[in-house]
């Protein structure tokens, strides 16, 4: 049997944190970023009435949608584990 770092079996490698510091604050942050990057593609579309930045649009709201959801996921996870 190996006893150099990659023979640890998968228990040990999941058990590391990411960075030491909870994931969901980084989540949160981006899905900010789309919910603002939507509202300048909304005010764009209002101003420019071109149909691209009305799908640009719905890309970064769906984008933002999904990364809370991720962002709550990972909260939960924290709370429960009690970090």
């Amino acid at each position: 049997m190996r006893t150099d770092s990659t023979s640890r079996n998968v228990l040990e490698r999941t058990d590391m944190p990411i960075g030491g510091q909870p994931i969901h604050p980084k989540l949160v942050s981006f899905s900010a970023a789309c919910f603002a990057g939507a509202f300048v593609t909304d005010f764009v579309y209002w101003q420019a009435l071109n149909v691209t930045w009305e799908t640009f649009s719905d890309w970064l709201l769906t984008a933002g949608l999904i990364l809370a959801a991720f962002a709550i996921v990972a909260f939960v996870i924290d709370f429960v584990g009690g970090k």
